[in-house]
């Protein structure tokens, strides 16, 4: 009997421990098992394809998803900073996340699941932005662009987000996870580089080229489709998973094709543009004339009655002041085309004289000649550029220039109320020029600090300047104020012009110059310009001033 004792092998820390739980799957290794380098170098170009496809997604339902909320909050820095702040918090989340679930499950199945749940959410975007009120004050200035960004975008640029561990699991799997951190730097760079592709395309393809609708119909449909590669990806007998997904996306992405919206009462056009949801509307006065008006984002910039081609709001005959303080006018800017009326009512009353418009968005001046009579007056050529660029590289000086690219109170850019903006206007006038600008504010009162900034800063450029209010008898309510800044002093007292109907009209609406300024007026610079608080202040006072 053989008594020789056999030693016992005992388990050592280099050895695997049998795992105690349900057995791993060979799904749950897809790449420790593939027999060939081949399918290992697929799968990493597939994976970082897919991370550059969800790094410019994200930025592309960011910058597209501006456009769509601008209709129902403006255009503003709160609607920026609002949708960036949301965006930033969702990727920071579905990071967290997206480690959470490649550790506990990663299946290259979840990254598919994980990508055609946020093509499902991106193609559904455009309805559920439906749902969501048009403009007025209850949407609040800062809590309605902040509420509605949570509510279309935080769920897609999470589930994106997710993406970025799930690949530095599986790419570092693909070499025997022996580069883990050079699989994480080149997450990083793709994913980088994917945003500022998609920042690009949206920016300068995009936008001008499709409507919002149909980008969000292209993202989602991409996202889907490397979403079902994913899913696919090396699965065998396990068709139903692929037809599902491909169907759905299907069906969303055909539904929103085969949709097509129908315009609101009133509205003969609309469409979305580089800077704005643009609407020409018509409408009846109470008197029985036609007037077409056109609104950009919240709101409405101009109008003029149908039959005539005159000008219909009160604001815009202000221009007329020049006639009043000007001792020649042989050529007029004006800062923001709006419906047209006030550069073609001044081309219509001194035919000989030239009259530039400088309108940052093409798509306004088209809109002006489609239907606001722009090519019956050959005198007025119009110019796509910013205001504050087109002054920069004119060399020309002019009798007067009308400022009025602010839209409404919500988006007045700083850039064109700064002291440096100002003497830059300064020097494009004659020496008898006169400066003219258009500003939603109470005219006194705590709320009125817009205002008064705007007219210290003014005195601190230009000779004189002098203040009317459309609706001057209420001096402490929200309303238009134009203010006219001249290079000397003016003198006016016996002009013909001063005596005619509309100039007498115009300068009874003159109030004191002597108002009390409100605490906080300050005189804005390039540097210092706290205007957007300022705007809120307003808006927050007056709630029914919101357009």
């Amino acid at each position: 009997m053989d008594r020789t004792i056999r030693p016992t092998r005992l388990p050592t820390k280099h050895m695997k421990k049998q795992h105690s739980g349900r057995p791993v799957s060979e799904d749950a290794k897809p790449f420790q098992t593939s027999p060939t380098a081949h399918n290992h170098r697929l799968t990493r170009w597939l994976l970082c394809l897919i991370c550059f496809l969800s790094g410019a997604s994200t930025l592309i339902i960011e910058i597209a998803g501006n456009r769509l909320l601008s209709p129902l909050f403006g255009n503003s820095i709160y609607t920026w900073t609002a949708l960036i702040g949301v965006v930033l918090v969702a990727i920071s989340v579905g990071d967290y996340l997206g480690g959470v679930l490649a550790d506990r499950d990663p299946r290259l199945s979840l990254l598919g699941y994980l990508l055609l749940s946020a093509s499902a959410w991106t193609l559904l975007v455009p309805w559920l932005q439906s749902w969501l009120p048009r403009g007025d004050a209850s949407n609040g200035l800062m809590s309605g662009p902040l509420l509605a960004s949570l509510f279309l975008f935080a769920v897609p640029a999470c589930l994106l987000a997710a993406v970025g561990p799930f690949i530095v699991r599986h790419l570092s799997g693909t070499r025997g996870d022996h580069e883990i951190g050079l699989s994480a730097g080149l997450v990083g760079m793709l994913t980088t580089l994917g945003s500022f592709v998609g920042t690009v395309l949206t920016g300068f393809c995009l936008i001008p080229l499709l409507g919002v609708r149909m980008i969000f119909v292209l993202t989602g449909l991409a996202t889907g489709v490397i979403g079902v590669v994913a899913l696919a990806w090396r699965r065998t007998g396990r068709g139903v998973d692929v037809l599902v997904p491909i169907a759905t996306l299907t069906a969303l992405a055909s539904a929103h094709l085969l949709h097509t919206p129908t315009l609101p009462a009133g509205v003969v056009h609309q469409e979305q543009t580089f800077y704005h949801d643009l609407r020409v509307e018509e409408s009846i006065t109470e008197h029985g004339e036609s007037v077409r008006s056109l609104r950009l984002d919240t709101t409405l910039e101009g109008a003029q009655y149908i039959e005539t081609g005159g000008i219909s709001m009160t604001c815009n005959l202000y221009w007329r002041l020049a006639e009043v303080y000007c001792p020649r006018l042989e050529s007029g800017l004006f800062l923001g085309g709006g419906g047209f009326a006030m550069p073609e009512d001044f081309s219509r009353r001194h035919p000989n004289a030239r009259s530039d418009v400088c309108e940052i968005d093409p798509a306004v001046i088209d809109i002006g000649r489609r239907y606001f009579r722009l090519d019956e007056f050959p005198r007025v050529t119009p110019t796509a550029r910013d205001a504050r660029c087109f002054l920069a590289a004119c060399r020309r000086r002019y009798d007067f220039i009308f400022g009025d690219a602010f839209h409404g109170l919500r988006n007045i850019p700083s850039h064109l109320i700064s002291r440096e903006f100002f003497a830059l206007v300064k020097s494009r006038l004659s020496d008898d020029g006169i400066f003219l600008m258009n500003i939603i504010s109470p005219i006194q009162g705590p709320q009125s600090t817009l205002l008064h900034s705007i007219r210290k800063t003014l005195r601190a450029e230009f000779a004189y300047t002098a203040t009317y209010g459309v609706n001057a008898t209420n001096p402490a309510e929200p309303q238009n104020v134009i203010v006219m800044a001249s290079v000397g002093q003016p003198h006016n007292q016996d002009r013909p012009a001063a005596t005619d109907d509309v100039a007498r009209f115009l300068l009874s609406t003159r109030v004191s110059d002597d108002l009390d300024e409100p605490d906080g007026t300050t005189i804005f610079t390039d540097d210092y310009n706290p205007s957007e608080r300022m705007i809120a202040k307003q808006l927050y006072a007056y709630p029914e001033a919101q357009p």
